[in-house]
């Protein structure tokens, strides 16, 4: 082998070495400040917080501090039964979020919910009533929401059973209304089937300033807009 080709070969080899070695300087930290803003708990989803406060000495002096009911128990679920036999809370798998001291989550019955981190007691309930809508596709069970700031305002997002994806206010749970950042998308049933039956359909968003916490169902009637989704 020439002295060019050891070169070229130790060269080859120190690349790989650098290439497959862990880079700290490239190392995802995971969710900061205790708080835990994204599904996987930050936007790289390490699902990891460097809280230290718990650990193997102390997490048997744990004790509950505060318990929660899902917002959908206080809804009359019997009379709902009476209309979808098969309707159930028992997917309750949402994942909350936590952003300064509140946690936010969806449930079941794809309500969206806010909760004081500290106390338990809840901020806000959204009900954008998708239960009425009929059986899911794919089983009564939410994983979670989305949020969403620009530093001044602040949203939270969730899709539900409808093919809609809701936005409301994280402060207050409003429904909001903007083109940019805050719109209620809306594709139909129809479309999906159509898209898996290979026939092409175009889809509209959809923003309604109509849904309000624990209204009645949006209608033909309600104020819209719509703007088209690419």
């Amino acid at each position: 082998m020439s002295s060019m080709s050891r070169r070229l070969l130790v060269s080859a080899t120190w690349c790989c070495a650098i290439l497959l070695s862990p880079a700290p300087g490239l190392a995802q930290h995971g969710a900061t400040n205790g708080e835990w803003r994204s599904y996987g708990g930050d936007l790289g989803s390490t699902k990891y917080s460097a809280l230290d406060e718990i650990d193997a000495t102390n997490f048997d002096d744990l004790r509950i501090a505060w318990r929660w009911q899902s917002a959908d128990g206080a809804l009359d679920l019997d009379a709902l039964r009476e209309q979808i036999p098969q309707l159930s809370i028992r997917g309750f798998q949402a994942t909350p979020l936590m952003v300064e001291g509140i946690l936010y989550l969806s449930t079941a019955l794809y309500q969206a919910a806010a909760v004081d981190a500290g106390t338990g007691d809840t901020v806000w309930v959204h009900d954008p009533k998708a239960y009425l809508g009929g059986l899911p596709t794919h089983a009564y069970r939410s994983r979670g929401v989305a949020y969403w700031t620009d530093g001044q305002e602040a949203r939270i997002f969730w899709g539900t059973s409808e093919d809609y994806l809701l936005a409301v206010d994280a402060a207050s749970g409003q429904p909001v209304c903007s083109p940019s950042a805050t719109t209620v998308a809306s594709t139909s049933r129809r479309a999906s089937r159509e898209r898996h039956a290979g026939r092409r359909t175009t889809g509209a968003a959809t923003c309604s300033g109509s849904r309000h916490p624990r209204s009645s169902r949006m209608t033909s009637s309600s104020r819209r807009r719509s703007f088209p989704i690419t």
